[in-house]
């Protein structure tokens, strides 16, 4: 079993976070300095070794997002900008990494690996909400529709005025 990260054990999150800008805006990169800074500004004793491991699983995730931002943004390109069909694409996506995470990271903590879990049931309840509520309003704009064609055409309208009077409903022109 894995020990686990001594950073992540020895310092609590407010060092954590402002050491993780520290990373970032070092470029990941002088470790013995970022060790003295921390012991300087903090008063705790982290061994260059285990800040660089941290560092280096830091700066994988940061990499990890930039992937997923880029992908999503493809995603985006390749749907035309389909809403539907981009929020299924990205809650796919999103789903995927956080179950490889929970499976590859040993360092999760039951609370962590709890929260990773919440984090997907919203994600799959928001997804189902989102396909519930566009299944409805298309329902209503066919029953809106339909019902425009029925008075209209008993009034005698051309088909291409029914179908133009089906767009408006619908939002397309």
């Amino acid at each position: 079993m894995a020990k686990g990260s001594i950073v992540r054990k020895k310092l609590p999150a407010h060092v954590r976070e402002e050491l993780e800008k520290q990373l970032v805006k070092h470029g990941f990169a002088d470790y013995t300095e970022l060790v003295e800074w921390l012991k300087k500004t903090h008063g705790y004793t982290i061994s260059r070794a285990a800040l660089h491991r941290f560092g280096q699983k830091l700066e994988e995730r940061i990499k990890k997002i930039s992937d997923i931002t880029e992908i999503a943004k493809a995603l985006g390109r390749a749907s035309n900008d389909n809403e539907e069909e981009l929020t299924i694409a990205t809650s796919r996506l999103i789903s995927a990494e956080l179950f490889n995470n929970l499976i590859k990271n040993k360092e999760l903590s039951t609370a962590e690996l709890k929260e990773a879990a919440q984090s997907i049931s919203v994600l799959l309840r928001s997804k189902v909400g989102l396909l519930d509520y566009q299944r409805k309003v298309q329902n209503n704009i066919t029953s809106a529709q339909n019902q425009a064609e029925k008075l209209v055409s008993s009034a005698g309208l051309s088909p291409d005025k029914i179908k133009l009077l089906r767009g408006i409903i619908a939002g397309i022109t």
